[in-house]
């Protein structure tokens, strides 16, 4: 394996992995992950690759619009009320770090093999993930009643605070997984490793007991059964109408909690998922207010003053990006994610494993969108870092194919 090769697995290995490691080198936001970023570009500077020809990332339009609206919200921030400039600096610097590694894998990547196995090894990543996710739950005792704090965070956190999020990190590579599972001319022992690994983040999913990643994954398995058997797609469905046959007692539980009954015997939200929408409501309200945005990392601070709740996420990062802002920072987001399926079908144009492969990538982007409609991970590397290096890969594998058939 080559350096290039080399420190790029060691960024896959690292992204969901932050907590294993050290967290700072002693300067305000720099971490060993700056350090292997920066090394990787240096690499790929003096590399032979570099002197190669490559058209722009495709989309870049797209980020550095939304990059722009970032370090505006960033100088609104600065306009209304100096907080903490250090940390508002680390929270900008963190919301377009992530996005940077799609241009990094997209420029160092020039060959098609070496795309194959960096992908391959990110399904092993996620797989060890969701290992650990399960390790976790065994040692809370996978027996009993539901517990909220006996959810498992695996790599993503030391509690069950961050429990949600680590079910969404699962339902973005889920797509991809099980592409490898249903895509006809894959070997049996990689149709077995497909297997395995499927059932490892269903029930990683589970013990992490988040609700919106399990409604999340149900769909997503759907739609991939569906693009390939409608039977296996009837299959499904019919397993998720009845997980209550199959899937553990506490995840039941947990689901059935989403709709209680009151002392007047009527039906009505739990805590949790009341506290959103008035959150939500909050949010709306605020950019009502505030047309151009509150300013980047002013939420929690600002929506005391428009709720009950203070110093609380948005618990949606569509409804964080419009308080925070505005309505144009919201809508280049989005555009954002929504020309990502441009990717997809870039790959798809070319030969039939290519096409199998772009559908699960336009899959994971609806997961994407989902993941962030009930939590805010948009900017937290460890949860989509991968996403972006495996749309860098997509992308770059498009981009190859071409050059050879031309």
């Amino acid at each position: 394996m080559n350096s290039k090769l080399f420190i790029l697995a060691l960024l896959i290995l690292y992204l969901p992995n932050q907590l294993h490691f050290p967290q700072s080198l002693g300067l305000p936001g720099l971490n060993l992950l700056n350090v292997l970023f920066i090394f990787a570009l240096l690499i790929h500077i003096r590399s032979k690759d570099r002197k190669k020809k490559v058209i722009p990332a495709p989309l870049k339009s797209n980020f550095i619009y939304f990059f722009i609206i970032l370090f505006v919200a960033f100088l609104v921030a600065q306009m209304n009320e100096v907080q903490s400039i250090v940390n508002d600096v680390i929270q900008l610097k963190t919301a377009i770090f992530y996005m940077l590694f799609y241009f990094l894998f997209y420029h160092a990547l020039n060959d098609k093999k070496e795309i194959e196995k960096l992908f391959l090894f990110i399904l092993i990543i996620v797989s060890l993930a969701a290992l650990e996710v399960i390790w976790e739950a065994y040692n809370y005792g996978f027996g009993g009643s539901y517990n909220l704090t006996h959810r498992a965070s695996g790599p993503f956190g030391h509690n069950w605070r961050n429990a949600n999020r680590a079910g969404v990190f699962f339902t973005i590579y889920v797509p991809f997984i099980l592409a490898l599972i249903l895509y006809p001319k894959v070997t049996k022992i990689m149709k077995l490793a497909g297997m395995a690994s499927f059932v490892l983040v269903i029930f990683a999913i589970f013990f992490t007991y988040s609700r919106q990643a399990m409604l999340i994954v149900a769909l997503v398995t759907l739609l991939m059964a569906f693009k390939y058997s409608k039977t296996l797609a009837l299959v499904v469905l019919l397993s998720v109408l009845n997980y209550s046959l199959w899937a553990p007692d506490t995840v039941t539980e947990r689901i059935s909690e989403t709709s209680q009954v009151d002392e007047r015997g009527e039906e009505v939200l739990d805590k949790s998922t009341e506290s959103r929408f008035i959150i939500w409501s909050g949010a709306l309200d605020m950019a009502l207010e505030n047309p151009w945005g509150i300013g980047l990392n002013r939420f929690k601070s600002e929506i005391g003053n428009y709720t009950i709740y203070k110093n609380i996420d948005a618990h949606n990062h569509y409804m964080l990006i419009l308080a925070e802002a505005g309505f144009i920072g919201v809508f280049l987001m989005v555009k954002l994610i929504i020309s990502l399926f441009s990717i997809g079908k870039g790959l798809s144009r070319i030969e039939q494993p290519q096409k199998h492969f772009a559908y699960a990538y336009n899959v994971s982007v609806i997961s994407l969108l989902m993941g962030n409609m009930y939590g805010s991970p948009f900017f937290y590397g460890e949860l989509v870092g991968l996403f972006w290096i495996i749309t860098a890969m997509a992308a770059k594998y498009s981009y190859l194919s071409k050059q050879e058939t031309a």
